[in-house]
């Protein structure tokens, strides 16, 4: 997987909110979460706050393709998931995964 990790930047915002909502039809395969793929996404004003904040990282292809995006909140020792999401093309790849694992690195710093 040729995906590389950095901090989100505002012209990514359109991808960001897609890939959001492209992730949540996941949930459309059982019912009872189904409110889920038709429930609110992130705006893109809070958005611009994780990225102002350099609290919102995306994993990209090469193209700028967006595979998935974990955004988090700090606390005074540990950070929040705030979202993390993972387009559906790019599901059961490990993105998540990855995405968890190189953010939980930095979190420890």
């Amino acid at each position: 997987m040729s995906l590389k990790l950095r901090l989100a930047q505002p012209q990514d915002i359109p991808q960001l909110v897609a890939v959001e909502r492209s992730a949540a039809q996941l949930f459309r395969q059982q019912p009872e979460l189904q409110f889920i793929a038709e429930g609110e996404v992130m705006s893109p004003r809070q958005h611009v706050d994780f990225i102002e904040q350099q609290q919102e990282w995306v994993m990209a292809s090469p193209t700028e393709q967006i595979a998935g995006f974990i955004a988090v909140q700090p606390f005074a020792h540990s950070w929040h998931i705030a979202e993390l999401s993972v387009a559906a093309d790019w599901q059961r790849q490990g993105v998540g995964k990855r995405l968890i694992e190189e953010i939980s690195g930095l979190a420890l710093r």
